[in-house]
């Protein structure tokens, strides 16, 4: 799997505070570290954070970084068209976050990190005083390699089924191939042809109305990630059913992701539970995983991480119905054999799977988008430090 290195930034605490308006920035100045070139390898830069209060930040503004020496060819910034807000994840209490460098907007042209020297990370305050604080920061580093599915098939448990998307629709695990459909195949994340892409007006969905394996009806732990490439904030992701539906993931405005049960046993039938807004990455690729663990008859908790980090947990339930034996990608079920209005996606899926495990809540959910960035697994194993 290759050697992990991390590269010791700084292990000191730092902080700096700022009044409502105005950007409280902890700043700190190390030794120089030398790190190779980005050509070989993916990048994470690791560091511990916290606020003093988290109502006093400005959710209507990006969070910022910056690791360099200034506004040059070694200096990166996390902060434009960020898809995280410092109310996404920093809390009043240390917890360690993992931010690819890939999410850096870098200045200049040259891709060697090298001799980094300073690190700042801004929030803005609002309402009063705001107070951030860093320590322990370093950089990792894993080798890049080649391919995302090794990893799918051999280090993660319980994979019902598995859809590459690689110019057919062939379920890779259990074998089987959707009955109706035309899929439109197109380029993923990386420009390569191994994703389906969505319409919005019935172009490429694709759809099975006698599948010989069950993947989510009455499965009280479950998982699915996938990248995905929304262009329109509304639409069904996946569903499965009678072909009544009784299982959907979709999209219903708001940058939010739902996630809908039914079950027989359940009063009213439907059990939903949603991301927060802000989940969804409209026009952008990114790596979605929700998990149900606990699941019951009206019970569980459902956890949504995107892009490596967790987002939020809201109560979900277990699917539940005889009959369940289709499933739809980029629109309902229902609308097939069930008169059901359609639900049309506009947007693209990547590597596709499900599992018949729950991840819980502690999911590490960064090694798996890394290793979807780039494309081949590796394990978190502990690095040489240098």
């Amino acid at each position: 799997m290759g050697i992990v290195k991390e590269y010791l930034l700084f292990s000191s605490e730092y902080s700096g505070s700022a009044g409502s308006g105005g950007a409280a920035q902890a700043t700190c100045t190390f030794t120089p570290v030398s790190i190779p070139l980005l050509t070989h390898y993916n990048a994470v830069l690791k560091i511990d954070l916290k606020v003093n209060n988290t109502s006093y930040i400005d959710s209507a503004r990006d969070s910022q970084l910056e690791i360099g020496s200034g506004a040059g060819p070694d200096s990166y910034e996390w902060a434009v068209n960020s898809p995280y807000r410092a109310t996404t994840f920093i809390t009043t209490s240390y917890a360690t976050y993992y931010i690819p460098m890939r999410m850096l907007v870098i200045h200049g042209s040259d891709m060697d990190v090298t001799n980094i020297q300073r690190s700042r990370f801004y929030v803005y305050a609002t309402g009063g005083t705001l107070t951030i604080y860093m320590r322990e920061a370093s950089i990792i580093l894993y080798p890049k390699w080649a391919d995302i599915r090794d990893y799918i098939d051999d280090e993660l448990s319980g994979v019902q089924a598995l859809w590459d998307f690689d110019s057919n629709v062939t379920d890779r695990i259990a074998g089987e191939v959707p009955n109706n459909g035309a899929p439109i195949y197109g380029a993923d994340r990386f420009g390569i042809t191994r994703a389906v892409t969505f319409d919005g007006g019935g172009g490429g969905v694709f759809y099975e109305t006698a599948k010989a394996n069950a993947y989510l009806n009455n499965v009280n732990d479950w998982t699915i990630g996938f990248w995905g490439k929304f262009d329109v904030d509304t639409g069904f992701i996946y569903s499965e059913g009678t072909p009544w539906v009784t299982f959907q993931v979709y999209l219903n405005g708001n940058t939010r992701m739902y996630v809908s049960a039914w079950h027989a046993s359940v009063s009213g039938n439907w059990v939903t539970g949603s991301s927060d807004s802000g989940y969804v990455n409209i026009g952008g690729w990114s790596y979605y995983v929700i998990s149900l663990e606990g699941g019951g008859v009206g019970s569980g908790t459902l956890h949504f991480w995107r892009d490596g980090v967790k987002y939020t947990d809201k109560a979900g339930s277990t699917q539940y119905n005889s009959g369940t034996d289709c499933y739809c990608f980029g629109d309902t079920i229902a609308a097939y054999g069930a008169g059901g209005a359609h639900q049309y996606l506009t947007g693209s899926l990547s590597e596709f799977y499900i599992k018949n495990v729950s991840c819980g809540s502690t999911f590490d959910a960064l090694s798996h988008y890394m290793r979807g960035l780039r494309r081949r697994p590796y394990r978190f194993e502990p690095g040489v430090r240098v």
